[in-house]
C-alpha cells in the first residue's frame, strides 16, 4: 500500500501540495482528475519517491520511502510518465528491457523473454526493432508502458506491486485508450495498486474503482469512483459547467455545456 500522511511539496514561493492525507488501495485502480496546475503530477511524483515532501512523509508497506532501498523500489514500483522522450535512438524492445534493470545488471535469456511479453501485452510487438525516436507519441506511450509491464513482472506473480501512470491515454486513439486502461484493470485485479491520472471525465467514470480528486494542491475528494464522481463535486473540481446524462447501464455521461458566443 502507498499512502501520504499530511504531505506538502513547495517549489520556491509556490506550494505545488498542500497538507494531502492519502492511502491507495491494493488490488484496485484509482483514478486521479483535476484542472492544469491542480497537483496531480506533483502528487504521482511524491508517489513514485522522485521528490521528497517539504512536510509530512510518504510510505509503501507502512515504511516510509527512505527506508526503502532504490532497487527494492525499482523492482515492485513502476512509472508510466507523461513525458516520453528517449536521449538515446534505442530500439523499442531495448527501451522495454530497461525495465529489467532493477531486477538483472545483465539481460538474461528470460529477461528478454519478459520483454517480449510485456510488448505483446502492450500491443507494440510489431515495433520491437523499430528505434524509439521514430515512433508516433501514441506509439512511444504504449511502449513505456511494455516497460513497465516487464518491471512488474515479479510484482505481478505476487501481487504486490505499485504502478503509476501519468496520463497513459495521453496521444492514444480510441481503441487504445480502451487498451491501456483494460490493462490498468487487470494489474489491478492481480492485486498490485494502480493510480491513472486521466483527463477524460467518462473514461474516469468506466473504468475507476476509486478516484481522487485535486484542486489547488489539495485532495478535493477521494474514495469509491460512483460516491466521488458527482456532478457537484466535477464542476467545481474541474471549474467547467458540466452536464449530466444519465444512463441505464452504467455510469452517467459528463459533458460540457455548451457556451453561446455574445
Amino acid at each position: 500500500m502507498i499512502a501520504l500522511e499530511h504531505v506538502s511539496l513547495v517549489r520556491g514561493n509556490r506550494t505545488l501540495v498542500r497538507d494531502a492525507t492519502c492511502a491507495l488501495r491494493p488490488g484496485a485502480l484509482t483514478v486521479m482528475l483535476g484542472a492544469n496546475g491542480a497537483g496531480k503530477t506533483s502528487l504521482v511524483r511524491l508517489m513514485s519517491g522522485e521528490l521528497e515532501p517539504n512536510r509530512g512523509r510518504v510510505t509503501c508497506s507502512c515504511k516510509s520511502l527512505a527506508q526503502h532501498s532504490r532497487t527494492a523500489l525499482a523492482r515492485c514500483r513502476a512509472v508510466v510518465s507523461q513525458h516520453t522522450s528517449t536521449p538515446f535512438a534505442f530500439r523499442a524492445l531495448d527501451l522495454v528491457l530497461l525495465g529489467r534493470l532493477p531486477h538483472s545488471r545483465f539481460p538474461s535469456v528470460a529477461d528478454f523473454a519478459i520483454a517480449r511479453e510485456a510488448m505483446e501485452q502492450a500491443g507494440v510487438t510489431e515495433f520491437a526493432e523499430r528505434k524509439v525516436d521514430t515512433l508516433s507519441g501514441g506509439e512511444r506511450q504504449r511502449v513505456h508502458l511494455a516497460r513497465a509491464l516487464a518491471q512488474l513482472h515479479e510484482a505481478r506473480s505476487t501481487g504486490r506491486g505499485l504502478l503509476l501512470l501519468d496520463e497513459p491515454t495521453a496521444h492514444l486513439d480510441l481503441a487504445h485508450q480502451r487498451h491501456a486502461l483494460d490493462l490498468a484493470r487487470t494489474i489491478a485485479s492481480e492485486g498490485l495498486t494502480v493510480l491513472a491520472v486521466l483527463h477524460d471525465v467518462n473514461l474516469a467514470a468506466t473504468y475507476a474503482d476509486e478516484a481522487l480528486l485535486m484542486k489547488d494542491g489539495c485532495i478535493h475528494a477521494i474514495g469509491p469512483a460512483r460516491e466521488v464522481l458527482t456532478l457537484a463535486r466535477l464542476r467545481e473540481t474541474l471549474r467547467v459547467e458540466l452536464e449530466e446524462i444519465p444512463r441505464a447501464n452504467g455510469p452517467s455521461v459528463f459533458v460540457p455545456t455548451r457556451t453561446t458566443a455574445a
